[in-house]
């Protein structure tokens, strides 16, 4: 048995790829750090997560664009408690209005 905590999850926003067309109105992320992880007790081989990142964000819908998951390899897990104290995302948004080079 083991425990888990995740104090916080925070992230970076970063500016968009150029994409031609108008600039959409939303937020990007290119990495989603862990601030705080603590176990109990804890049986795994090897766990990797190579990049996790999101397209675009908005107030009532949540889109997930892509989830590129590099290499997991789980020996064995047995979860006795999960805790979640605090999620904190940082979103830059993007105006439309603002022109630039197509």
């Amino acid at each position: 048995m083991f425990n888990v905590k995740i104090s916080q999850v925070s992230s970076h926003p970063t500016t968009r790829p150029q994409l031609p067309g108008p600039e959409p109105t939303g937020s990007w992320w290119n990495h989603i750090h862990i601030h705080e992880i603590w176990t109990h007790e804890i049986w795994t081989h090897e766990i990797w997560i190579h990049e996790i990142w999101t397209h675009e964000i908005w107030t009532h819908e949540i889109h997930i664009h892509e989830i590129r998951i590099h290499e997991i390899r789980i020996h064995e897990i047995r979860i006795h408690e999960i805790h979640i104290h605090e999620i904190r995302i940082q979103t830059q948004i993007i105006s439309p209005s603002v022109s630039r080079p197509v």
